[in-house]
């Protein structure tokens, strides 16, 4: 039966009433057993519900425009067997603009303490150090400075020469200070995750919506502009074309 087709709308509607009610027992009956599992697929599928809804007034204009070696947080959704699958860094393969509703990356994790090593990774692996940890840091600190200069412009003003127009810009100031240490917190729980080191996964690069990008999506978010260098990315294309035997 073609359930695409009109005529069998009616079948359709009892199936999806069907489906429904097998989800909701399956959660439940995992839940005892793996409450991990179950938690991570009612997250997948409620986003992936939400990025469904999203598709239709979706437009990747409003996006910034990728280049190879930004760092981005993807939603990889609910893996299957060995696919990688939740929310996780990784870093842009190949440039997207603002017309294309795709991004090429390559995920990223953490290296497991006391349980692998640089030199026991699989070949598809590969070891960027402390990079994105470097990369996550400074940017932390640039934050930082940004709210000592607030501060210091404040402390050095004349209260008797203060203006109208010095106390809203001094509000605007207040405000973005606010914002960014918001920023700096979230970086820092990161950061604190990834002193290890970090390794880019190449057997599992993908092409995704930018509807999974979760940060950034603005040009105030805390990965906006954020890259490793050259010499990580040519790591990465290094074991590529070894991986894929391109020439």
């Amino acid at each position: 039966m073609d359930l695409k087709k009109p005529e069998n709308k009616g079948a359709l509607t009892s199936k999806i009433a069907e489906l429904a009610n097998n989800i909701s027992t399956f959660l439940k009956n995992i839940l005892g057993s793996d409450q991990h599992k179950a938690t991570l697929l009612y997250y997948w599928l409620r986003n992936y519900l939400r990025y469904i809804k999203q598709e239709e007034t979706f437009n990747p204009k409003y996006f910034p425009q990728f280049k190879p070696g930004d760092i981005v947080k993807v939603d990889f959704g609910f893996g299957i067997g060995s696919e990688f699958g939740g929310l996780h860094y990784a870093i842009v393969l190949t440039p997207s603009n603002t017309k294309s509703s795709v991004v090429t990356v390559v995920p990223l994790r953490s290296l497991k303490l006391g349980k692998e090593s640089p030199k026991t990774l699989y070949k598809s692996d590969v070891y960027l150090g402390t990079e994105l940890f470097t990369v996550l840091l400074d940017r932390s600190g640039e934050m930082l400075d940004k709210c000592g200069t607030f501060i210091k412009e404040v402390e050095n003003t004349d209260p008797k020469t203060i203006t109208v127009k010095d106390i809203a810009r001094f509000e605007k100031q207040l405000e973005e200070a606010k914002n960014l240490l918001a920023r700096h917190d979230i970086i820092m729980k990161e950061v604190s995750r990834l002193n290890a080191g970090t390794v880019a996964i190449v057997s599992q690069i993908r092409t995704v919506s930018k509807i999974r990008i979760q940060n950034p999506r603005y040009p105030k978010d805390a990965l906006y502009n954020m890259r490793v260098d050259r010499q990580a990315t040519d790591k990465i294309r290094a074991v590529m074309k070894d991986l894929y035997n391109i020439k």
